[in-house]
């Protein structure tokens, strides 16, 4: 069954002749205005226009929430929308929306208590391309959507018993039926135009109504406004989301391999209070969706396939490990990875220091119950007795730097570490430009410093071996570079577009097991681009980020 909700609508302009209010009671091609009678066109680009910022930020509000704006242009509009199920305005009952395809194919629903019929029918075909979602228009004006053959909005000006009016030429009796205000004497054939007075006691003032888009919440485009936290893909290319919307709040949300909506979570108080407080997800063993945040105690556990939450370690209503083990917590955490094992690594800020009095930060590998297990895997030379006494002096080394790590690192002088696991089952450390491959035993496969200035989010390595990082040069030219298995080869796979390739300003990278690359960045850029390079998908911010860059560009060799 589709997620619908409804968008309010209040609508009007003043005319451009005679400057009288225009309310505006249906989504219509044309209208004529109440007082004069001029024609009012429109067009399909207007009421993108128009409907842009209610349909993107009104299923976003609260039950019950409004705003107003102007729609500035040749012509201003003024318009309240928010998020509000349709009612009938005498008894103030809510129309049932999920009876929306039977009141559509009526043409009305009707009022229970007072028999009085609205209008409820399908969005026409002409919108559909430019509103995906909206499905249902409800409330409107009966008289604008008539759909007389002749012009489908003259039954604006409605039509009246005739009024006798005196020609002021010859003084014979004219017919006014109100249809048009220009009218010619049928005694003397003069053209005689109808005065204000009597025009307007023909038209009373109308007033504005409220009338209602309804919309699949699933089939809605998915945007957002700000920031963009996180983003993972489980293995069938489900996209998961955690963003910042134009509420100042988290929304995560799911998004299968068409980028069709499949949940959306809103309720998730993750709205950042540190600048270590950022949301973040991974996929764990068992194909659940871990969320944290550096700010949290708790480490939720969702399901992918309906975004309920399943499970809780840490904090106050969270499990907690057995007695003797530390209690579990997420705070001051820095950066987390799943492995395949049934255990996830987390590398903590826990203000501790070594025996060099030197402050460090612990990497700790946990189950599922929040127990402290073994960070590195043992290798057949430490099963035995005196592997397991070098294990144990190596693990209680001093903290080192990034570039100084040896096998098995535990403690860090460096804070800025992104840790992940590959799809060839090897740990990646990314530190700023610099980039570490470890066996799954802590083996260091190679250190390589990276051609680039900087880098975002975490590295990626394909079932090859080849490793992914999102990166920018000194000019700013973002691009992805991969590394081969060794570290000995860097190459730039996927180019800026300021050199004819397909990366612009996104922070965010997520690498799917058949090497497909996904990106997404601030106030909703997204791009699918396949291993080859050829670009699949981009969002409508992203192109129109592309194209703002490209012209600063060509600005720029002028």
């Amino acid at each position: 069954m589709p997620e619908l909700i409804s968008v309010a609508i209040e609508l009007k302009t003043n005319c451009q002749k005679c400057d009288g209010t225009i309310h505006i009671n249906a989504l219509t091609e044309k209208i004529l205005c109440p007082s004069c009678g001029e024609e009012l066109n429109l067009n399909l680009q207007l009421w993108n226009d128009i409907l842009e910022d209610p349909i993107k930020e009104a299923p976003n509000y609260e039950e019950g929430e409004g705003t107003n704006s102007t729609v500035m242009g040749g012509i201003n509009y003024q318009i309240m929308y928010g998020k509000q199920i349709p009612r009938f305005p005498d008894s103030k009952k809510n129309i049932d929306i999920l009876k929306s395809e039977e009141y559509s194919e009526k043409g009305f629903v009707e009022d229970p208590d007072t028999g009085k019929k609205y209008s409820f029918r399908k969005v026409p075909v002409i919108y559909e391309k430019d509103f995906p979602g909206a499905l249902y228009l409800a409330m409107e004006d009966f008289g604008l959507i008539s759909g007389d053959k002749e012009s489908s909005q003259e039954s604006a000006v409605k039509a009246h018993d005739p009024v006798a009016f005196a020609c002021p030429k010859c003084g014979g009796f004219l017919d006014v039926d109100g249809k048009d205000r220009m009218i010619k004497c049928s005694f003397c054939n003069a053209s005689v135009y109808l005065p204000d007075d009597l025009w307007k006691r023909i038209h009373p003032v109308e007033t504005v109504t409220r009338w209602f888009i309804i919309m699949n919440e699933r089939e809605r485009p998915f945007t957002w406004d700000s920031d963009a936290w996180d983003m993972v893909l489980d293995g069938e290319n489900n996209i998961y989301l955690a963003v910042e919307t134009d509420r100042s709040k988290m929304e995560l949300v799911s998004l299968d391999k068409d980028r069709t909506r499949r949940w959306t979570r809103k309720d998730l108080e993750y709205y950042p209070e540190t600048s270590n407080g950022d949301t973040r997800l991974a996929i764990d063993g068992r194909g659940r969706l871990m969320l944290w945040s550096g700010d949290k105690n708790t480490l939720l556990f969702l399901s992918t396939l309906t975004g309920e939450t399943e499970d809780m370690l840490g904090g106050r209503k969270g499990k907690q490990p057995g007695k003797g083990n530390e209690r579990f917590s997420m705070k001051n955490a820095i950066c987390l990875f799943a492995d395949n094992d049934d255990t996830f690594v987390v590398l903590l800020d826990r203000d501790k220091k070594d025996t060099d009095e030197n402050c460090y930060y612990e990497l700790m590998r946990y189950d599922y119950d929040g127990n402290a297990v073994d960070v590195w895997r043992k290798g057949e030379t430490e099963k035995n007795i005196f592997g397991k006494i070098k294990s144990f002096f190596s693990g209680t080394r001093g903290a080192q730097y990034f570039e100084s790590l040896k096998d098995k690192p535990k403690r860090f002088r460096d804070r800025d570490i992104k840790i992940s696991l590959g799809y060839d089952c090897v740990y990646y450390f990314l530190c700023h430009e610099k980039l570490i491959k470890y066996s799954r035993e802590g083996k260091k496969q190679y250190f390589v410093k990276l051609d680039c200035s900087y880098t975002y989010s975490r590295a990626y390595g394909d079932k090859d071996g080849n490793a992914y990082v999102l990166c920018s040069d000194g000019n700013d030219k973002r691009y992805v570079l991969k590394i081969s298995p060794d570290g000995k080869q860097m190459t730039r796979h996927l180019l800026s577009v300021l050199d004819d390739g397909v990366v612009c300003s996104e922070e965010i990278l997520a690498l799917s097991e058949d090497g497909t690359f996904y990106l997404a960045g601030y106030s909703g850029r997204m791009r699918i681009v396949a291993n080859n390079g050829k670009q699949v998908y981009r969002s409508e911010e992203a192109k129109e980020d592309e194209e703002r860059t490209l012209e600063e560009k060509r600005r720029k060799e002028d």
